[in-house]
């Protein structure tokens, strides 16, 4: 069970679990930390990690408030600016009568995205239809990016799905199931690749030890940029 506490400024909601270690991770768009720890972990131990890395956690939570300040809301309107591989486009949208509705076209040199709707649709529908080609075009960046570290770490997987988790990029399980978010298609390709490197080590090292960094570290010898660049971006589609 989740208990919410205040540490120092921090707003955290704590669970124990059955994991290795402490895991703290900054949710937009509140900046509220979401902390996991095994099962003896007590709130005491907690605050003391807390206090302990206060400047570091505070200027991930600065990065992700201004991430989500400079965000503009949308109403999928023309005009609005949309996210896609680490860059705004422009979204033009075109009201139509027409039975059947054309994918949303991209202008990748004028960065611009063109979506056929209907006036009557909801924000919530048109959100929707943004989801179906965010969907589509993850899809076709993920598998070649699969095949191609899965040969490179020479490790097999079953089953890859993409969907909108709350806190993380992906997972990978032991029976090697990867999940990946779809908020992956609003970052740059090289970090889309950091995420599908990461969870594909799993398949070889399930646990985040110098074994497991060894080995992205190999694969990706920027990988501490990487990561210290994928935490200015939010989870969330």
């Amino acid at each position: 069970m989740s208990k919410e506490i205040r540490i120092d400024k921090f707003i955290i909601h704590f669970t124990n679990k059955d994991v290795k270690r402490i895991n703290i991770r900054v949710k937009a768009p509140d900046g509220h930390l979401f902390i996991s720890a095994p099962e003896k972990v007590s709130i005491e131990d907690i605050k003391k990690v807390v206090l302990k890395n206060r400047v570091a956690i505070a200027k991930t939570v600065d990065r992700i408030k201004k991430k989500v300040a400079e965000t503009p809301s949308c109403s999928y309107l023309s005009g609005d600016s949309i996210s896609y591989l680490g860059e705004n486009y422009t979204l033009l949208v075109d009201f139509v009568t027409h039975k059947r509705l054309r994918h949303i076209e991209i202008n990748q040199r004028m960065h611009i995205l063109r979506m056929e709707t209907r006036e009557t649709f909801s924000m919530e529908v048109r959100h929707q239809q943004l989801l179906s080609f965010y969907r589509v075009r993850l899809t076709e960046i993920l598998n070649p990016l699969l095949e191609k570290w899965t040969q490179k770490l020479q490790v097999s997987i079953a089953k890859v799905r993409i969907k909108q988790l709350k806190s993380m990029w992906g997972s990978c399980s032991s029976s090697g199931n990867l999940s990946f978010n779809l908020a992956l298609i609003k970052l740059p390709p090289e970090l889309i690749e950091f995420v599908v490197v990461h969870e594909l080590t799993h398949r070889l090292e399930m646990n985040h030890g110098d074994h497991f960094y060894a080995i992205m570290h190999k694969c990706l010898p920027d990988t501490q940029v990487l990561n210290k660049h994928l935490k200015s971006y939010t989870t969330e589609v």
